[in-house]
């Protein structure tokens, strides 16, 4: 049976790719069945979120005033939209609701107007210098910090245990739906639930990239989302971000349960998946954010999620630790798998294309030759000096070092702008390039 099938793959890959050298035929075969695999993967995501809709829909309404809606929302020099963003949080149905705005040493007048705006259920958190602006993780920390305190300590919060206590994350743009509760409610019934994402739209979808990237989040919720659901691991995505505070305090790192990650949400959700906890998304409610309609804007932001993703596969050790379906653990092994298969078919491609040409545009980092992710144009550019002479460019990942080999290897592949502001674990320096 083993050679009949060695056979007939031999005869497939010779009337594909007969003529062509062995090297370049095993390449082709392997994104060949990197592509067929992938096709396989969204047919079964699409069924597999059918079913989770089908069984979400046979769900009773939970009681969301069993809860306490716990609304965290970070802000920086945001005196534009702070005020609107209070009041759409303030129209939210939710009967025990607390919103905590986390002021991250503003210098406009955010804070002014916060005070301005009399509500018991609001409370500002101000972050003052050094602890503020150290990122998004950092500022959600210390408002999990208070709240966690606020229960000891209030009289009025103490009632409440924190399996009971909804944590929910809301960009100063993010509009979410008044009704989202209500619908998310139905999944924390479930003791084993400690995520739930809703559905990211854009608001304003009227140009065409707006509305490709509206395309892009509804078609990613509607079915990877959801069809991970059916297994428990649709992950988390920062905006619209609901979880049990019991849950993030089973991840918490001592300084909480974010940690200082270029995508922070991604991390948390998979590290809850893998604490135990389950992960779904519901698509019935939603919140709307702002798209962003410069390209230039856009892909520092890709950029950035790229270099996040590469982070993420750190992760892959303890892929295999959490009890789940067979197609769930494929999924996730998958999910942090992804971005390792453009890296590694660019690697390939270029040595194809350029093997009598070695050492001209490469990145060396602590001695290994690694695939580039930018365009060669790009590159060629940013490796010229003032003189327009070639100069060698040498990134370097400094501070994250984690104890894996493979991990090591692959973070030696990530991308830096130099115009791309991030933590300070993924730095890089661009050795004998111009720094105007």
């Amino acid at each position: 049976m083993g050679g009949e099938l060695g056979s007939g793959l031999v005869s497939i890959v010779e009337a594909l790719f007969g003529g062509l050298p062995a090297g370049v035929q095993v390449f082709f075969l392997i994104v060949l069945l990197v592509d067929i695999a992938s096709l396989v993967g969204v047919i079964v995501l699409l069924v597999a979120a059918a079913r989770f809709r089908a069984i979400a829909g046979r769900k009773p309404p939970g009681d969301e005033s069993a809860f306490l809606w716990v609304f965290l929302v970070p802000a920086l020099n945001e005196e534009v939209t702070i005020a609107d963003s209070v009041e759409r949080l303030r129209s939210t149905r939710a009967t025990n609701a607390l919103f905590v705005i986390i002021d991250d040493g503003s210098d406009d007048r955010t804070g002014e107007i916060l005070a301005t705006i009399d509500d018991p259920r609001l409370r500002v958190l101000t972050r003052a210098a050094p602890e503020a602006r150290q990122g998004k993780a950092a500022a959600l920390n210390a408002a999990y910090r208070r709240v966690r305190e606020s229960l000891s300590r209030d009289p009025v919060l103490a009632r409440w245990s924190e399996d009971r206590v909804i944590v929910t994350i809301v960009d100063a743009d993010g509009r979410l739906d008044p009704a989202a509760p209500a619908h998310v409610v139905r999944h924390f019934e479930d003791p084993a639930v400690g995520g739930v994402q809703v559905l990211v739209r854009i608001y304003n979808r009227r140009g065409p990239l707006t509305w490709a990237q509206d395309v892009e989040f509804s078609s990613f919720g509607l079915v990877f989302q959801a069809g991970r659901s059916c297994w428990g691991v649709a992950n988390m995505g920062g905006n619209g971000q609901f979880n049990r505070l019991s849950a993030l305090a089973t991840i918490d790192e001592d300084a909480g349960p974010w940690r200082d990650r270029l995508t922070e949400d991604q991390d948390l959700g998979v590290r809850l998946i893998q604490a135990g906890w389950a992960g779904v998304h519901e698509n019935g409610t939603s919140i709307d954010q702002q798209g962003l309609n410069s390209v230039r804007r856009l892909y520092r932001q890709r950029t950035r999620w790229a270099q996040g993703n590469w982070q993420a596969m750190a992760l892959l050790r303890g892929a295999l630790r959490p009890r789940l379906p067979a197609l769930g653990r494929i999924d996730t092994v998958f999910y942090l798998l992804t971005p390792a298969l453009p890296a590694a078919d660019r690697h390939r491609v270029r040595d194809l294309h350029r093997a009598g040409d070695r050492g001209r545009n490469r990145i060396h980092t602590g001695g290994v030759v690694g695939a580039h992710l930018l365009p060669r144009r790009q590159l060629r550019r940013r490796a010229r000096g003032p003189d327009h002479s070639r100069r060698p460019v040498v990134f370097a990942v400094r501070g994250h070092r984690a104890a894996h080999p493979v991990h090591d290897l692959l973070m030696a592949h990530v991308p830096r702008p130099d115009d791309l502001a991030g933590p300070a674990d993924v730095r890089a320096d661009l050795v004998g390039e111009d720094s105007s």
